[in-house]
Parts: structure tokens; sequence; C-alpha cells
């Protein structure tokens, strides 16, 4: 669990994500015109970013566009169109919980204390030798931004953080995760 703060993100996993894409050749999709209120949104959203020390200013050759998804409210969710990027990516099979065990192991249990790991995905570094970084790149404000944690919109997130997960969480029996959402629970 992380709290809602701009201060920077620490990764300390004992994982980190690699993205395998083989021989491919770097994709590159370049942004679209903005609206100013689009463009503020981004520009706030990068800062916040850089700040918190999930992205850093990169020189790659890969390049994805931001998307921007309007929620109900009227503000914006920050997103990278990693469609491109994903299509040349070595799929990672590793399993995701399955629902129907994870509620088999609740039989006879009393008490749950729910945790969703803000942001988790960001606590979760890139691998740094293997040029995995550089392929998260995408273009706003001008610049060219890589991230530094691993982004949302990669095809292989929700395997690697499974794998993290399993890694931190393979010694607490009364313990369990889907995602980015964690249960322990007990008798007493």
């Amino acid at each position: 669990v992380t709290e809602e703060s701009e201060e920077q993100t620490v990764t300390t996993a004992p994982y980190s994500h690699s993205i395998d894409t083989g021989t491919s050749l770097p994709t590159v999709t370049y942004d679209f015109r903005r609206s100013p209120a689009e463009q503020e949104a981004i520009k706030k959203e990068v800062e916040l970013m850089l700040k918190k020390g999930v992205i850093v200013p990169s020189n790659s050759e890969w390049c994805s566009p931001v998307v921007l998804i309007k929620k109900p409210d009227g503000t914006f969710r920050f997103c990278v169109d990693y469609r491109k990027l994903n299509k040349v990516t070595v799929k990672d099979k590793f399993p995701l919980p399955l629902i129907s065990d994870l509620l088999e192991k609740f039989e006879g249990y009393k008490y749950f204390t729910t945790c969703d790991l803000k942001s988790g995905f960001w606590q979760l570094p890139l691998n740094k030798t293997d040029g995995s970084a550089k392929k998260t790149a995408f273009q706003a404000c001008g610049s060219l931004y890589e991230w530094v944690s691993m982004p949302y919109g990669c095809v292989n997130g929700p395997s690697s953080f499974s794998r993290l997960m399993s890694i931190v969480m393979k010694d607490l029996p009364n313990a369990v995760f889907f995602c980015d959402d964690a249960c322990i629970f007990s008798k007493t």
C-alpha cells in the first residue's frame, strides 16, 4: 500500500520487469494534436511523474503516443498507447491467480483485510541492463520520456506484477493477491 503523495516513488522489488522484443526494430508513433485543456493535463501529469521519479527524459529510438481518457468527472486519465510495442513483445505466460481458487481459500475465515496497492505497477522497477526502459519512451510536452518503473499498458505488466506478488507473499499462507489488490484473512 502506498500513500497518495507527490513524493518520489520508491522501488525496492526483488524482481524487475523486462520487455523482450527479440530482434524487432523500434516502433514509433508520434503524438497527436491536443486541445489546450489536454495539453495542460499532460503537462501536470508529466511534472508529477518526474517529481515521483517514475519517468526520466529519454533519447530513445522507440516512441509511443500519450492518450487521454476522459473520466466521468471531466478530468483525464493519462495513458500511453503501447499497442505497437505490445505487438512485438514476446508474451510472458506467468499465470494470474484464478478467482475461484482465491475464494476457496477464504472458506472458514471470518475477518478479511483488503489492500489496494496504489500505483502498484510503479513499485516494480524496469530492468536496468536490457534496454527495457528505452522501449517505454513516449512523447509529451515537446519532449521524450521513458519509464524507470513499469508503466501501465504494457502487455506483460499483469504477469510481471503477479510474479512479483508471488515472490513477496510466498511465505504468507493467509494472504492472497489479484493484480494490485491483496487480501489478508484470519479466523480471529
